[in-house]
């Protein structure tokens, strides 16, 4: 194989994984009270893929790792903060796919806001 045919092939496979692969992009990060957690507001989008937002509690020092682990919805309104090192509110608007109402020793509270229409 001719080394034209080499690159046309990695370049093609460049793009190929760039187009489908979703990326994921940090909307929010907040710390737990005693600093040992992390919530963490991210999206999940690309080209075949639409854009959703993710909720995450994660240890401090931890990544995140593919889908919410407590919280997934679309929508473009997506907002946590601690009450407490046990207790997460999630503020939202939007559809909900996938809620957990506690993880581990967290209790997580979603509250959903309505966009107003004027």
């Amino acid at each position: 194989m001719s080394i034209s045919k080499i690159n046309f092939f990695f370049i093609f496979f460049l793009i190929f994984i760039s187009c489908v692969s979703p990326s994921k992009k940090i909307i929010q990060e907040k710390q737990s009270p005693d600093g040992e957690k992390l919530a963490v507001v991210y999206e999940i989008g690309g080209a075949t893929v639409s854009n959703n937002r993710h909720v995450s509690i994660i240890e401090l020092g931890e990544r995140i790792k593919g889908k919410g682990n407590i919280f997934t919805l679309e929508g473009v309104k997506c907002d946590v903060d601690w009450n407490s090192d046990f207790e997460l509110i999630i503020s939202y608007s939007g559809k909900v796919y996938y809620r957990k109402e506690e993880l581990n020793v967290v209790r997580i509270i979603c509250c959903e806001e309505k966009l107003n229409a004027e």
